[in-house]
């Protein structure tokens, strides 16, 4: 019996040792990869901030943007972080939805995780027609559109037009502009910045490219209240190119825009401080320029 016992045993320690070696393979390269934990949208002024957790022994991601049913791969690659410049116009305006997955290997992947949806987005005012009219680029001083409010505004970012030529003038002071927001009644500046049309600048360009955009350090609030009722100036210093081959151009005033309901436009404007011309022709604008924003102050 003794004899019988010490040969069985080894041979039976190798039968289970195989069995559990075949369940432990076997729970192990058949369990489904997951899509990385800790997936997070946080909305910023003119992009969305992603993040996720590592998986070990992950390569890569593949992370999607969501608008109105239509699926992007925005990015492919082994980071943890993503920032997508996704600024959108419309007065049908949807904020974008993101999914993220694991890949281990191209015919190795996670199912995506759910789709996620960043809060308070901030939205762009003013929406161009598909076909913008005429072109002016012949004038010196400020240009813009008077808006009017009775929301408290929080106010992350400014942008002027960009044409198809606009940024390729190699003059610096032609491509930077000087965009303020003005309390119209009282003519006091509510907040000022430099935007450049130049790509690859510290500019931010939307996905149409009709307008470019930079940011403020802090939210500037539009307040409306019993001496301005809520009207502002927006409006973009230009020079005049007149004879440039490469001219900064703008929208002339016959050029419709569509402003979201939080605020009309009232007409056009140009001039200085102190010396405005405010032509009256409803939703009508000179330049245009535009306004990153949203109702709740904004936290950049």
């Amino acid at each position: 019996m003794s004899d019988t016992f010490l040969l069985l045993t080894p041979i039976l320690m190798l039968a289970v040792l195989a069995l559990l070696g075949f369940i432990g393979c076997g729970r192990i390269g058949f369990d489904p990869l997951q899509p990385p934990k800790g997936f997070t949208a946080i909305a910023r002024c003119g992009w969305v901030q992603l993040n996720w957790d590592a998986v070990p022994n992950s390569p890569s991601f593949d992370l999607v943007r969501i608008v109105d049913g239509y699926e992007q791969v925005i990015y492919h690659g082994p980071a943890t972080t993503f920032n997508d410049v996704w600024i959108l116009d419309g007065a049908n305006w949807q904020p974008p939805s993101y999914k993220i997955r694991t890949v281990f290997t191209p015919s190795y992947l996670s199912d995506y995780s759910a789709p996620i949806t960043p809060a308070s987005m901030p939205r762009a005012l003013v929406t161009l027609p598909a076909t913008v009219l005429n072109f002016r680029n012949n004038y010196t001083g400020y240009i813009g559109m008077e808006i009017q409010t009775n929301k408290l505004l929080g106010v992350c970012g400014i942008g002027r037009y960009v044409s198809s030529t606009d940024g390729t003038n190699p003059n610096p002071l032609f491509t930077s502009h000087l965009l303020r927001i003005i309390d119209a009644v009282r003519e006091t500046v509510v907040g000022e910045l430099e935007v450049s049309t130049v790509r690859g600048s510290n500019s931010t360009f939307d996905p149409n490219d009709n307008f470019v955009y930079s940011r403020f350090p802090a939210p500037v609030q539009l307040v409306p209240d019993d001496v301005n009722q809520g009207r502002f100036y927006i409006v973009s210093h230009e020079t005049d190119m007149t004879g440039d081959p490469n001219p900064e151009t703008w929208c002339d005033n016959d050029t419709p825009v569509l402003c979201t309901p939080d605020a009309v436009a009232l007409g056009s404007v140009l001039g200085d401080i102190g010396a405005w011309v405010v032509e009256k022709t409803g939703s009508y604008s000179l330049g245009p320029v535009n306004i990153l924003y949203q109702v709740d102050p904004f936290i950049p």
